[in-house]
């Protein structure tokens, strides 16, 4: 692999946006790498405590021809950006790479290379490097251990790595991609991202079909493996943390991202996950703030506040919210504001777009119920109880739905799955009117309670490990 380069005058830039390759030539062999190799570039740079690194799926966002540094500089809050564009020539990969200061357009620095997908692996690196000279001229001794911490044993491994990544990106192809991660990881076992993402796809994969124990467990024995590979993989960290929640140690997963948020306080993911977690151990007063923070630090890092709203009863400030809602919570909240004819309208459009089954059956059970078709959302609801479902905040919408079409037995045991797999949420249990008709039940009072002593028990881990100070709150957390 050989190159070119020119250089300009470096600033002291801290906040950057690795954006989506432009493939020049449409290529079915190389079009894999227009995501993952800038992602990958994401993940490794990410590590680094002095460098803000917005996500992929903020990347995402700005991957068109025309590239408006200033709209980036503004909406993603960065100050330098890298961008790419690829050229295949026959088995040669021509790849143009430019480091740019926004919104002024200045440029840092342009590099050319040339490479086969066996040097792929040497390319990241270089490019990594490029970055950080640029960026961080001096680097800690542990930053610099980091960056060669975490690297795949051959250039084999690392392309089928690319490959799983971008095959990831789709619900339709994430059996591909676990099948490919697998080979990664039975090449090279000591490849922390690959078991990370393998647990990763894993989890969304069994969780939207099956809601099996077994998948769970599969899907925690690799992101077992990873943190035992290496503890301070970021990248684990951030896609561990729904596994958590669904494995019902939505307390084990705060206290965790609370630790690892004190060492990494610029790290926007890690707090979104914190307010996550937050909502599902009832501390509402706090996920909002985590939920503020993640986004001051990155403005467009996805996070589930319209759940937090909806679990306060905000329901405008949910609706606002719900943009990256599959359907569910955002016909529901519609429907809250009296809006029943549009959340029918939207809950029906999000069937035909043929999502996974479980997800499928969510949609129909609330659809059919708002059109007062009781028999059809019944027969949905009892399918979802029945089913092996994870979820725990899942479990608790299913509840209060099921209490709403008056089968209180069935809503109890629903209600007490939820709490008994880690959502319990006392502040929306107790003002929720969906459960009136349980309200004078001595089983109804007895998971309030349950669910109540759950919620101290978490406010008291949360003011242990600080989370008071790091996100700056004066009194109660729930």
């Amino acid at each position: 692999m050989d190159g070119i380069e020119a250089k300009a005058r470096v600033h002291a830039l801290r906040r950057i946006v690795v954006l989506p390759f432009r493939m020049l030539r449409p290529s079915e062999e190389f079009q894999f790498l227009a995501y993952s190799l800038p992602e990958a570039i994401t993940v490794s740079l990410a590590g680094l405590e002095n460098l803000v690194v917005r996500s992929s799926i903020v990347a995402s966002r700005f991957s068109t021809d025309a590239l408006d540094l200033q709209r980036i500089a503004r909406e993603a809050e960065v100050n330098v950006v890298l961008t790419g564009a690829l050229l295949n020539v026959g088995d040669q990969l021509r790849i143009t790479t430019q480091l740019v200061e926004v919104p002024s357009g200045t440029l840092i620095w342009s590099h050319y290379s040339q490479a086969t997908t066996r040097e792929l692996l040497e390319l990241h690196d270089d490019l990594v490097r490029r970055v950080v000279e640029s960026i961080l001229p001096s680097l800690t001794v542990q930053e610099h251990q980091l960056l060669q911490q975490d690297r795949p044993a051959s250039p084999t491994v690392y392309q089928l790595y690319l490959q799983a990544n971008e095959f990831s990106q789709q619900w339709e192809n994430l059996t591909t991609a676990i099948e490919l991660y697998e080979r990664c990881v039975r090449l090279d076992a000591s490849y922390a991202s690959a078991w990370a993402r393998l647990g990763r796809a894993r989890w969304l994969w069994d969780k939207y079909n099956q809601g099996s124990v077994e998948g769970l467990r599969a899907a925690d024995e690799a992101f077992q493996t990873a943190l035992l590979l290496n503890p301070n993989l970021t990248l684990t960290h951030h896609l561990y943390t729904n596994l958590q929640v669904d494995q019902g140690r939505s307390l084990d997963a705060m206290q965790r991202l609370l630790n690892r948020a004190h060492q990494r306080r610029s790290d926007a993911e890690l707090f979104a996950g914190l307010a996550h977690v937050c909502r599902y151990c009832g501390l509402l007063q706090a996920a909002l703030p985590a939920h503020r923070e993640a986004r001051r630090l990155d403005p467009l890092v996805p996070t589930s506040v319209n759940h937090t709203y909806f679990m306060l009863g905000d329901y405008q400030k949910a609706l606002e919210s719900s943009g990256s809602d599959f359907g569910y919570c955002l016909g529901l909240t519609l429907a809250l504001l009296g809006r029943t004819d549009e959340a029918i309208s939207t809950l029906r459009q999000r069937e035909q777009i043929n999502p996974p089954r479980l997800g499928r059956l969510y949609l129909t059970s609330l659809r059919a119920l708002l059109e007062g078709n009781r028999e059809e959302s019944l027969q949905a609801s009892e399918e979802l109880r029945k089913a092996t479902f994870r979820d725990p905040e899942g479990m608790y919408y299913l509840a209060r739905q099921i209490s709403y079409l008056g089968q209180a037995p069935e809503a109890l045991e629903m209600l007490s799955r939820a709490i008994d797999n880690g959502f319990f949420c006392y502040p929306a249990m107790v003002r929720d009117t969906w459960f009136e008709a349980l309200r004078t039940r001595t089983e109804f009072t007895d998971l309030l309670h349950r669910s109540h002593q759950l919620c101290r028990q978490a406010s008291a881990s949360f003011l242990a490990a600080s989370g008071d100070s790091l996100l700056r709150i004066n009194g109660e957390v729930y």
